[in-house]
């Protein structure tokens, strides 16, 4: 009989966390689940840790990913997957004992693809953890509790790409052969995979409650010290949506909103990228979206005052914008 739930674990040198990571995860109260650590050859002991874990738990099985790449990762994890839903870990974070439990009993009473719940950012200070309850929904309470879909576009433009937080049916996602991009490196690959189960879920469901907990002090992650080569990759990660958006008819003009949303990513990333970088970045923003009023796909009805107001403003003179707001000195 297959497991309830299929936890896919991506890693690469993750030795420093790893024990917690795989720990919280062993330990879950919904123990009906199936433990897939792919990891990237790592020299760090990590491989070593995780292969001693597959000894000691039949619930556990290793994959060696070839490549480097998070999306790669993630893509064998789910091949493999022999679970009714598929959960995702990051390796340098770790998830309350009763996550999984929770969510699989939300999905099955919901009839649903997909159920995403909030999350606790924490940071390592002084010898204390310090969390922070990060909601799901940015800006709304309303759309939680309820079974929802890609019709209501508010399910795209108010809420935060986090996919760990959540399980995703697995026939649902081999059904639409939704995978990750499979890019070097592990910078923002999960966009794709958060657009497409939003856009083709029958049925998902956000609760307002926070079972996962995602480190915010790792020097090496994603989210922090943004180089321009890293940041440009979540461009490359847009062109990826909009070439699979392309070739398929049935998908309707969503260019607009997907503008919507790469605007989105890139000012998230204005804020966490590294001084020197902010200026070339506003001026590849300023590039990217003439190109994208010039082609019709950049529609205001999609945005708030503020939001409009910033991306003219970066149109008109990314240098203005940099000097002005950038290196005005915060608080």
């Amino acid at each position: 009989m297959n497991p309830k739930v299929s936890i896919v674990i991506p890693s690469l040198n993750s030795m420093c966390y790893i024990e917690e990571c795989l720990q919280s995860v062993l330990n879950q109260t919904l123990q009906d689940i199936e433990i897939l650590c792919v990891d990237a050859n790592s020299t760090d002991g990590t491989l070593e840790y995780l292969k001693e874990l597959e000894s000691k738990d039949k619930r556990l099985k290793v994959i060696i990913s070839k490549k480097k790449s998070y999306g790669h990762q993630m893509n064998l994890g789910i091949k493999a997957a022999k679970g009714e839903y598929l959960g995702i870990v990051e390796s340098d974070d770790y998830i309350k004992p009763n996550m999984y439990a929770e969510l699989y009993r939300i999905a099955k009473e919901r009839n649903v693809e997909v159920v995403k719940g909030d999350m606790l950012e924490f940071i390592d200070k002084n010898g204390e953890r310090v969390f922070t309850h990060t909601r799901l929904l940015n800006w709304t309470k309303c759309l939680y509790g309820k079974v929802l879909n890609a019709k209501d576009l508010r399910v795209f433009t108010q809420s935060g790409i986090m996919n760990p937080s959540g399980i995703f049916k697995l026939s649902f996602l081999r059904e639409n052969q939704i995978y990750h991009h499979e890019s070097l490196g592990a910078a923002y690959q999960d966009t794709g995979f958060c657009f497409f189960t939003h856009l083709l879920a029958p049925k998902m469901f956000f609760v307002n409650e926070a079972f996962y907990c995602y480190r915010q002090d790792n020097e090496n992650s994603s989210v922090n010290r943004i180089s321009l080569q890293k940041a440009l990759k979540l461009s490359k990660e847009y062109d990826f949506i909009q070439k699979k958006l392309n070739k398929n008819p049935n998908f309707g003009n969503l260019n607009s909103l997907l503008s919507y949303l790469r605007f989105g990513g890139y000012n998230w990333i204005l804020g966490r990228i590294v001084d020197s970088n902010q200026l070339p970045f506003l001026q590849r923003i300023q590039s990217e979206f003439l190109e994208i009023e010039a082609k019709g796909e950049l529609d205001w009805k999609f945005f708030d005052a503020f939001q409009r107001a910033k991306l003219e403003r970066i149109l008109k003179n990314p240098q203005e914008f940099y000097e002005n707001v950038c290196l005005k000195p915060k608080g």
